[in-house]
């Protein structure tokens, strides 16, 4: 169901979601949002983490990606190694 309604920007930045939409959405303390502004319009789009059957399939994709370009574990190492070390430059 979808719901209009209003709030207001605190001096600390902060937005409250009114009581409706956040039972609505099921939020709890410490849901997170990924934050999109462009031009007038803020969206906030609620992360959930993945489901565990979901996150099996994520995995599956992954190592079967791996097989299909022949990267092996200490390829994996090597390229997070380099990155580390370009991120301290």
């Amino acid at each position: 169901m979808e719901r209009l309604d209003t709030t207001t920007l605190s001096s600390r930045g902060q937005v409250v979601i009114p009581q409706e939409i956040r039972e609505d959405l099921s939020l709890e303390v410490g849901s997170k949002f990924l934050v999109v502004g462009r031009n007038d319009t803020i969206m906030l789009k609620k992360i959930e983490m993945p489901r565990f059957e979901r996150f099996d399939k994520i995995i599956s994709k992954g190592r079967k990606f791996a097989r299909e370009k022949k990267i092996k574990p200490k390829d994996v190492s090597k390229a997070i190694e380099e990155y580390r070390k370009e991120k301290k430059k």
